[in-house]
């Protein structure tokens, strides 16, 4: 294969970057697209006793499909 996808969770809605550089030196940057996960939310009783029933929000995974990697090479 000649991708790879990097995926991370954050509390920011806002894109993030990912820069790669391989080993002569060229780089490329990516821009993640969030998206909310209501699944990581914290349930009732989370919220309630550890919250004072304001938990922070569930958070927003981050992708990113690095492509045109090139086997045998560094990044």
């Amino acid at each position: 294969s000649q991708s790879m996808r990097v995926l991370w969770i954050s509390h920011s809605s806002t894109p993030g970057q990912l820069q790669c550089w391989d080993n002569q030196g060229h780089s490329s940057r990516y821009l993640s697209h969030p998206r909310a996960v209501p699944a990581l939310a914290y349930n009732e009783f989370e919220a309630s006793n550890f919250f004072q029933g304001r938990p922070p929000s569930p958070g927003y995974q981050h992708e990113v499909l690095v492509q045109g990697l090139q086997p045998g090479r560094t990044y």
